[in-house]
């Protein structure tokens, strides 16, 4: 909907009744109501001058009760002389039992853009979260720079750096408050680890972004304690699909008020030939801490970060090696990953792909080595225009103590459209030996999705 011919509005509303049953373990029934009101606006009409904002309000009952009021505006400013001048203000009102949290988050942007080599920006953000027992606080400001350049042999040279400096308050007593939605994205081969110190482990709960898939412990993902600090990693072969974003709930002793300031450095650089034929890199990174305040109950992360490999694209298919020596204060450790990638498609109705990827980790402060080797292989054949078939299989093997796993999954899956019906038919199956249990499923599904718009 428009009111004058440089302005849109969208008003939304979404009902959501949702179910889940994890094998008799977990059982969830969720009802979700959610009104989102959408505005652009432009105040001039070569569209220079943008203003963009989202405004939603969320009504949830059943296995998790809450509202959430949620406000994000965008300011943008196209300026003479190739600047640019960003602003975003983010407003964030959580309710949930006991728990009141409100989130308020400022940051602007100044970008300036040389020719089409140099690129650089300096920003700075203030957020601030009060909490019915804490309140949380920093400024942050800093800036980039990226340089890019051809070169002889169809080359290219990319540099880049990036500085940060993060004054980081909180104030609060000794108290156990609650973190809700902590957002990560769990990927094979990374280390993630939840953002607070002294967690509680047993309190731990992880979700689908919907909030409605309750993830089980040691089935779909494992939670590893690094002194103060929580490593999570998905299982393969449960429900957390890889490279997939997941929210995490838990309880955390909160220490004394304290403070301090964060020193983030960041190099990068590239150099290509060929059209990226063969490309190397180098990465180097360091983090520090000044004006340390209360802090000796807290483990911060100090690190310095060595990235670097070699990689080639032909095309239809790359291949690469890559060294990572990564000295944390909490979870040190050197890498060397080798990995290769294809995908060919004929004749617009068949499309074949393969990856594989080997880790070599090696964890210092343990003296472990763990190794993830993983090849996954998918083919996709278009019957019709509305009709496909596709076939995955794949094969991960994990060594290293606590972690020594086989697993090989499979699945085959049609999909066909009737009108704005979307049918799925699939049938899948896993074998996995996991530290000697040895679990095998076989399954059948169907899915049918009504799109009412496009």
């Amino acid at each position: 909907m428009s009111f004058y011919s440089n302005d849109k509005h969208d008003l939304t509303y979404l009902h959501d009744n949702y179910s889940f049953d994890y094998v008799n373990l977990y059982q969830t029934n969720i009802i979700s109501d959610i009104i989102t009101l959408n505005d652009n606006f432009n105040f001039d009409t070569d569209k220079k001058y943008n203003f963009r904002s989202r405004v939603s309000y969320q009504n949830q009952r059943g296995t998790f009760n809450f509202t959430k009021l949620q406000a994000d505006e965008n300011l943008i400013l196209k300026l003479p002389e190739n600047f640019t001048f960003y602003a975003n203000y983010n407003y964030n009102k959580l309710d949930r039992e006991s728990q009141n949290t409100v989130t308020n988050n400022i940051r602007t942007t100044l970008r300036h853009k040389l020719y089409l080599s140099l690129n650089t920006d300096i920003f700075y953000e203030y957020r601030k979260t009060t909490h019915n027992t804490y309140e949380e606080s920093y400024n942050t400001f800093g800036g980039n720079l990226h340089y890019t350049k051809k070169i002889p042999f169809k080359g290219r040279l990319n540099l880049s750096y990036n500085y940060r400096r993060q004054n980081f308050n909180t104030q609060s007593e000794p108290v156990t408050v609650q973190v809700t939605n902590e957002s990560h994205i769990l990927a094979d081969g990374e280390i993630t680890l939840l953002e607070r110190p002294f967690i509680q482990v047993s309190s731990i709960i992880v979700t689908d972004i919907s909030g409605a898939i309750v993830y089980q412990p040691d089935l779909d993902y494992l939670i590893i304690e690094h002194d103060n600090y929580v490593e999570i990693r998905r299982f393969p072969g449960g429900l957390i699909p890889d490279n997939t974003e997941v929210f995490v709930n838990y309880l955390v002793n909160m220490p004394e008020t304290y403070s301090f300031d964060l020193n983030y450095n960041k190099f990068s650089s590239s150099i290509s030939f060929w059209k990226k034929y063969i490309e190397l890199y180098f990465n180097a990174a360091k983090q520090n801490y000044v004006n340390l305040v209360n802090v000796d109950l807290i483990v911060l992360n100090y690190f310095t970060q060595y990235k670097y490999g070699i990689r080639t694209d032909v095309k239809f298919a790359a291949a690469g090696v890559e060294f990572d020596k990564y000295n944390s204060s909490i979870v040190p450790y050197e890498m060397i990953r080798y990995y290769a990638s294809a995908q060919k498609t004929f004749k617009g109705n068949l499309i074949l792909s393969l990856n594989a990827d080997f880790r070599d980790y090696y964890l210092t402060n343990d003296n472990v080595r763990h190794q993830y080797s993983n090849i996954s292989a998918k083919t996709v054949y278009r019957i019709q225009d509305i009709t496909r078939a596709s076939l995955e299989l794949g094969y991960r093997k994990q060594i290293g103590e606590g972690i020594d796993l086989d697993l090989l999954t499979a699945r085959l899956e049609f999909t066909s459209q009737f009108n704005k019906l979307f049918a799925t038919l699939g049938f899948e199956k896993y074998n996995r030996d996991f530290l000697g249990e040895i679990n095998n499923y076989t399954g059948v599904y169907f899915r049918l999705i009504r799109k009412f718009r496009n």
